[in-house]
Parts: structure tokens; sequence; C-alpha cells
């Protein structure tokens, strides 16, 4: 009985108790080269690879995107466990255009947008959003949210990615988290063991 109350003390505490974790930010460079672009030109659908110093092709058309590649893994390290609330940066942009909207991150609504922009420029932003797990490799795009009004019919409008700089805050459970969390559910199990045990020893 005693054992069982003091089990029970464990698991309530590992369980119940706060969470402690440790603030963390990684900062990566994107769109990285080897990452994927699929863009619009003058109606024509194309994809491609992002190169060293360079920028995707030309995207006019609503869901043209830039995103990370899986097979980029190594450009994308996060901490294992790493859990987002928050990014900050830079996007290179090139282009002509008198609108362009741009989804940027994780969750819909975290938006550039760009009036009358012509040229190429860093443009910053910033977001928050809920908790967010991050994983090395996992995907994070640029996406192109509406069409860009065609208002030049000889060169046309759009718009190109390049390499900025993005900064994800978030933080890591510390150890002493997970300590507490495995004993907790050792607990839960050795419970179970001994009630299973106590049960059959009453039916024989």
């Amino acid at each position: 009985m005693r054992v069982s109350m003091l089990l029970a003390a464990v698991v309530a505490a590992a369980l119940a108790g706060p969470v402690a974790a440790a603030p963390v930010s990684v900062t990566v460079n994107f769109p990285a080269a080897g990452d994927s672009w699929c863009g619009t030109d003058n109606g024509v659908g194309t994809c491609g690879t992002l190169t060293s110093g360079g920028f995707s092709g030309k995207m006019q058309d609503a869901k043209d995107f830039v995103t990370s590649s899986l097979s980029n893994a190594d450009a994308y390290s996060f901490p294992a466990h790493f859990m987002a609330t928050g990014v900050s940066g830079t996007l290179w942009v090139s282009g002509a255009a008198t609108n362009i909207v741009l989804d940027v991150g994780l969750y819909a609504g975290e938006q550039i947008t760009l009036q009358d922009f012509v040229g190429a420029s860093l443009i910053p932003f910033s977001f928050t959003f809920a908790p967010t797990s991050l994983f090395t490799g996992g995907p994070f795009s640029v996406v192109l949210a509406d069409n860009i009004p065609q208002t030049n019919p000889d060169a046309g409008n759009w718009v190109q990615i390049g390499t900025g700089s993005l900064t994800f805050t978030g933080s890591v459970p510390e150890p002493s988290t997970w300590a507490m969390m495995v004993a907790g559910f050792v607990g839960v199990g050795f419970a179970g063991y001994r009630a299973s045990r106590k049960s059959a020893a009453v039916g024989v």
C-alpha cells in the first residue's frame, strides 16, 4: 500500500509539475543552395533548384513557392525536441509588381506584403506563433499567396526569392524535465505490474 502511494506521488509530480525549458535560438540561411522552387513565367510553369547565391525562378501565380528540401537537411539543423514560438529575419526579394503577398513560415496569416515593389532588397519580417516542433530537415516555405496583377504586358510582373537569414526562437526541455517524465512513466508501469501480480495471487 505504501509503495503504491509513493509511486502515485512520483507520477503526480512527474506529470503535473512545471516543465522546465531552456530558451534556444537557431539561425539558418533560407532558401539555401539545393532547395526547390516552382514558379510561373508568362503562363508557363516551371520548377528547379536554387543555386548558391542565386534566386528562384519567376513567380507570378498563387501557390508558386520556394521550399527547403528534405535532401538538404544539413542546411537546417535544429536541436532535438526544439519547440519554436517565433521567427524573424530577412528574405532577398527581387521583382517588379504593384502588389506582392508572400506567405512566410509555418502558419497561414504570416505574410509579407510589398506594394509597388521594383528591384532587389533584403525584406525584414518577424512573426510569433503557437509552439511548434521543428526538426532537422523539416520543411520551411515561402508561398505566393495571390496572383500578381499583370500590369506590364511587355516585361510582366513577378517576384523571385533569394537566400536570406532566419532566426527561430523557442525552447528545448531541460534534462531534468525528461528525467522526471521518465520516472513518472516507469512508476506507472511498475504500479500496474504490482497490481496485476496482486490480482493473480488473490485468484489462486
